[in-house]
């Protein structure tokens, strides 16, 4: 993957200097790890449209008679940014059937993934946002209780989370296990607490210079006139 170059300076919009950033900050990200690597949809430059291709072991379904889980280990999960992103949050979809209680599994919003994401761009950036689902991916984070909030987004598979997998073994958040406990990225200084805390009950919190290892730009995007036309930013591409 070719290494996204911009000329800041070029870039008018406020908001097309976030996505750069956050395209930016995506592909330093994939680029310490193979289990993660993603393609932009579109011509659009910085881009709003991303797939994110996950090579780690997850749920994909379950035998209907014996209830038992069916493996897959190749998912690709649809990252969208609005155009009131970041005061928007990003719709997330699963592109591949993904067997969990946070992703609807069926009817009108099916591969809808829901995971307390509304302050995302607030709080926090696309890489991060792209490491935790793969935790979701992983079953090292997840939500299967129906009384509590954020409620899980498929009951039916958190019913079999609560009644069958979590009995049998197969995972288990309170025990520590994970239907993959690999590290999502291979450097062993990137595999710290800040990304692993419970996404579905903490509350995302902003990552400071410190902690993250690089400056983090937060820019509030104009209000945007749907009638005016797009003119595509500047930019140059230059191979590692």
């Amino acid at each position: 993957m070719e290494t996204p170059v911009y000329d800041f300076t070029q870039l008018q919009d406020p908001r097309d200097k976030r996505l750069a950033t956050e395209h930016q900050l995506l592909h330093e990200f994939c680029s310490k790890t193979d289990k993660i690597r993603y393609e932009t949809e579109g011509k659009r430059m910085p881009p709003e449209k991303y797939l994110i291709h996950y090579h780690v072991k997850s749920i994909v379904g379950i035998e209907e008679e014996t209830r038992a889980p069916v493996f897959g280990e190749h998912h690709i999960i649809e990252i969208s940014l609005p155009k009131a992103f970041p005061i928007e949050g990003a719709r997330i979809y699963a592109r591949t059937d993904i067997w969990h209680p946070n992703i609807k599994w069926s009817g009108r919003y099916k591969g809808r993934v829901c995971g307390n994401m509304e302050s995302f761009g607030k709080m926090y950036t696309l890489d991060l946002l792209v490491r935790r689902i793969g935790q979701i991916l992983q079953y090292k984070n997840y939500h299967a209780d129906k009384e509590i909030s954020p409620y899980p987004e498929d009951f039916e598979v958190a019913d079999w989370v609560i009644e069958y997998a979590e009995p049998s073994g197969i995972f288990d958040k309170a025990k520590g296990l994970a239907v993959d406990a690999s590290p999502l990225v291979s450097l062993k200084k990137e595999e710290g607490t800040e990304g692993e805390e419970d996404f579905f009950q903490e509350k995302p919190r902003r990552f400071s210079p410190r902690e993250s290892g690089r400056k983090l730009i937060v820019l509030s995007p104009p209000k945007m006139n749907e009638k005016k036309e797009e003119k595509g930013p500047n930019i140059s591409i230059k191979k590692k």
